[in-house]
């Protein structure tokens, strides 16, 4: 059940005719603004084998009307066809009822490593951390709260450094430098402008354990500058590198599949059994560096449907 505000506008111009039936220069404006105030009440179904949604809603309200009605009619007698306008302005009830037919988007109803778009460190038992954590994911019976109103997203709170993300705080602004991460001064210094510019959170690429190590020199140096906002670490495919970022910087970003396939990807389908191995081959791999999990292009290949 939800209370909502609709307001409602249609207008034209009706050219008048004369006797021949043909057009004129002469116009009369016709117009109708609705402003309601409806009590909706509703159920929303979502197929449990596709993603089409169905919506049933009804519901009861107050409508206030302000309208200029033209009408028209035709005179017989003096063959011609006469124009009239009529105004209202009055409030009338209303009812609704109606029916919504549209595409929606299903997820399993147990989270999985592949729903779960980011996590903190995860303990040894992943699976049943990830059972237990706060829902994110739409159920196959719920396509989101409301479809007329809208409700932000609930997740769970994550604390960067001071920043926390997620729960009730605002939308944060993140930004990644373009620099090369060995260059500690561009580094510094574009990091710097990004922070001046409103970014919450910096986020710095460490391909290799080089470039992770040199993130302690690049904090130094903003930190002695009076700038302290987290740093992020953002790694590919060197888990080593993700261990030493873990060390000295606020978040790590990774993705975890490539710490399995590397830049290979040659596998693209899988049967049931070698994805439960590959998530396996994952966690062991993974969950003694996880700290914030991605899910990006290079991933990709572990959302394509597995093999009947």
């Amino acid at each position: 059940m939800e209370l909502e505000f609709a307001h409602l506008e249609y207008a034209k111009d009706i050219s008048a005719k004369d006797s021949a039936r043909q057009i004129t220069d002469e116009k009369f404006h016709d117009s109708r603004v609705y402003n309601d105030l409806r009590l909706l009440f509703g159920h929303q179904s979502l197929s449990a084998t596709s993603n089409w949604l169905v919506d049933f809603y009804g519901g009861v309200g107050l409508r206030d009307r302000r309208m200029i009605i033209v009408q028209e009619t035709f005179d017989p007698v003096a063959l011609q066809y006469e124009y009239s306008t009529k105004e209202v302005d009055d409030i009338v009830p209303v009812l609704f009822l109606g029916v919504r037919i549209g595409l929606g988007f299903r997820s399993d109803a147990a989270p999985s490593l592949r729903h779960i778009t980011s996590c903190t460190a995860l303990p040894n038992n992943a699976q049943e951390y990830l059972r237990t954590m706060p829902s994110t994911v739409v159920s196959p019976v719920t396509y989101c709260p409301s479809l007329t109103r809208y409700e932000r997203w609930r997740t769970r709170e994550v604390m960067v450094g001071p920043v926390g993300i997620g729960g009730d705080h605002p939308i944060r602004v993140q930004s990644m430098t373009t620099t090369d991460t060995m260059d500690t001064e561009a580094t510094v210094a574009q990091s710097i402008r990004m922070i001046e510019a409103g970014c919450e959170l910096v986020r710095i690429t460490a391909p290799s354990k080089k470039e992770a190590e040199n993130l302690a020199g690049i904090k130094k140096q903003l930190h002695a500058q009076g700038f302290k906002a987290p740093l992020v670490a953002d790694i590919h495919f060197t888990p080593n590198a993700a261990e030493i970022a873990a060390r000295i910087v606020e978040k790590v970003r990774v993705n975890p599949g490539n710490y399995v396939d590397k830049k290979k990807f040659e596998q693209r389908e899988y049967t049931d059994a070698q994805y439960d191995e590959e998530l396996e081959r994952i966690r062991e791999r993974f969950t003694p560096r996880a700290h914030l999990q991605g899910a990006r292009h290079g991933d990709a290949h572990r959302n394509q449907p597995r093999q009947p």
